[in-house]
């Protein structure tokens, strides 16, 4: 599962193509989704709201990226900022970081708390190192995979139907987002946030 984990974190952190950190995006919540399985009670109505969640975040999600970035091939360059050392330096440091957490007194009694804050980390860290838009779609996403991890550890019983809620959230707003990039270019060949300063209304 730690292997899983920091390869997740790595590829969404360290990667240049949408399609290796849709990968990382893919590990990351599959991980998610199997530790706090755990969480979810044996009646009919929870597995099935779980095997919903499970289609949305795993399936829906990735297919509706992977249609986007075969009809825009410019959308698979991140445009990530840094060099691609000092990028996976910033993954290492995030698990050091994350690994400090879980030792500390203050959260030693949360289950999963270094597997939560390396999830929370790198989540923010796409945000940070990439500049192209669906990379951050992603980074919210990967956010999404934060809190399904934090959910059951924070809250003993957190129930399904608001995690049920979150994913179908999410999902609305990938196909926003995608419907909104498809917009963008039109007017330019590149899916950079720098570019939405040229935007005016």
């Amino acid at each position: 599962m730690l292997i899983i984990l920091l390869l997740a974190g790595a590829l969404l952190v360290v990667s240049a193509s949408t399609r290796l950190m849709l990968l990382g995006y893919m590990m990351l919540a599959s991980t998610a989704c199997m530790m706090s399985f755990p969480a979810v009670t044996g009646s009919a109505v929870s597995i099935g709201l779980f095997v919903i969640i499970l289609l949305v975040k795993l399936g829906a999600v990735p297919a509706g990226i992977l249609s986007f970035v075969r009809k825009h091939p410019q959308a698979d360059d991140l445009r990530s900022s840094g060099s691609v050392p000092a990028r996976l330096l910033l993954t290492i440091a995030f698990a050091i970081l994350a690994r400090m957490v879980s030792h500390a007194p203050l959260f030693a009694s949360i289950e999963n708390s270094g597997f939560i804050t390396f999830t929370l980390l790198c989540s923010l860290g796409t945000l940070l190192v990439h500049r192209n838009l669906l990379s951050h779609v992603l980074g919210l996403l990967a956010l999404g995979a934060a809190i399904t991890l934090a959910g059951p550890a924070l809250v003993p019983g957190f129930p399904a139907t608001i995690e049920l809620g979150v994913s179908f959230d999410a999902l609305v707003a990938v196909f926003i987002g995608l419907a909104l990039m498809r917009a963008f270019l039109k007017n330019t060949s590149v899916l950079d946030v720098e570019n939405l300063r040229e935007l005016h209304g």
